[in-house]
């Protein structure tokens, strides 16, 4: 392929993901305090957003991974197995399946066993989603899925990208087919986003508990029971061939001694009253604002203490 091809095709693609990136669409289907961070940005420090911002990148940085991270992930991804339904599978075709089983097996860091999408997902740190473009339609057509934010895989599993996503306040999603026209012929893409958690569990199954913000005295630094950042890390790798794109959930938290308190307030302080509510978060925005206001104004050492209750 002659450069000049090349450079048409590159300038085509940034012309479309402008466009797309001017909708209000979330490419998404949403541990101790040590526990591993991917290396990113903080996402919080550029404010809450609904937007796709997807960014292209390299075949050798789909997979971000290490021994520790794995092994934290597959301890979690074991206990969710035996408690909650993680595969959802609705009209994966054989073909489909066996090319993303044949790319992943090519591309993933470690060798991984079996010969299936829910042999290989078991076995990897990310969350593992296809979904697929139809004719007139798109839908989820596979997930093994155990650290959801929010949302059950069982009640994803065949919808549209649109309907998967209508309950996020603020999303414009009619122009959800052209987004996964782009996913499913383009990329890899990478996204990031984020939530505000009080525990160090990664996964936010609807049915489980979930910590609350509960600002008292007597819990020092380090205790059970934290302020953390989740980041989903979000990569789309294209399956044209087949119609198809594959989503790769990476979590990680980012503990409290490693937030940017100023940022994240600020980031907080500018969502809407919706999009607190979304998160959880709509109870005790003001009180987290303050607490981390005045973490920032003071001295690591004399910082006030937080706790939580489940």
């Amino acid at each position: 392929m002659c450069s000049h091809t090349v450079s048409v095709c590159a300038y085509k693609q940034v012309e479309l993901l402008k466009a797309i990136s001017e909708t209000h669409i979330l490419v998404a289907t949403q541990s101790a305090s040590t526990f591993l961070t991917m290396p990113q940005s903080h996402p919080y420090r550029n404010g809450y957003s609904v937007l796709p911002k997807l960014q292209r990148i390299p075949l050798s940085a789909v997979f971000h991974t290490d021994d520790e991270l794995r092994e934290r992930c597959l301890k979690a991804k074991k206990e969710a197995m035996a408690t909650q339904q993680v595969c959802v599978r609705q009209d994966l075709g054989g073909k489909a399946e066996a090319e993303i089983v044949n790319w992943i097996h090519g591309h993933y860091p470690i060798a991984l066993n079996g010969s299936t999408l829910r042999d290989f997902a078991s076995q990897m740190s990310e969350d593992v989603i296809v979904h697929c473009l139809m004719e007139s339609s798109d839908a989820m057509v596979f997930g093994h899925v155990c650290f959801p934010s929010g949302w059950d895989p069982v009640h994803a599993i065949g919808k549209s990208f649109e309907e998967i996503h209508q309950p996020v306040p603020g999303m414009n999603l009619k122009s959800s087919r052209k987004l996964v026209e782009t996913i499913v012929q383009h990329g890899p893409f990478e996204r990031f986003v984020w939530s505000v958690v009080f525990d160090d569990d990664l996964n936010g199954h609807p049915s489980r508990p979930r910590a609350e913000f509960r600002p008292r005295s007597g819990h020092a630094l380090g205790q059970q029971g934290d302020l953390f950042v989740k980041v989903e890390r979000q990569v789309t790798v294209p399956f044209g061939e087949h119609r198809c794109a594959l989503f790769l959930l990476q979590q990680s938290l980012i503990p409290r001694q490693e937030i940017d308190q100023v940022a994240l307030a600020r980031a907080l302080r500018k969502m809407s009253d919706a999009e607190l509510r979304y998160k959880r978060l709509d109870q005790c925005r003001d009180a987290l604002c303050h607490w981390l206001e005045s973490c920032a104004d003071s001295d690591s050492s004399s910082r006030p203490p937080i706790g939580n209750e489940r």
